[in-house]
């Protein structure tokens, strides 16, 4: 049996300093602003289960498999806002 992760993540991306050498303390650097991160998941909807979930003592046929393999990992959404 499949078990899935209903995930809502909101985060606030961090600084990433690269300095133009790493020898001299004085000298340029890059600063990269990755701003704001969100993850959500894209949970399969009640209807697709329970028609997936009636046809389990049947054949499947192609396309039916092919939906299955489509199900068979969560999908996430990621979101970059902000970013710098």
């Amino acid at each position: 049996e499949h078990k899935t992760i209903n995930a809502q993540l909101d985060l606030q991306a961090p600084l990433i300093i690269i300095p133009d050498s790493v020898t001299e303390k004085s000298s340029n650097c890059l600063i990269l602003d990755a701003g704001h991160a969100s993850v959500t998941s894209e949970l399969i909807d009640k209807d697709t289960l329970r028609d997936i979930q009636s046809k389990q003592q049947q054949q499947y046929t192609e396309e039916d498999f092919r939906q299955l393999e489509n199900l068979m990992y969560d999908k996430f959404t990621l979101k970059l806002q902000s970013t710098q």
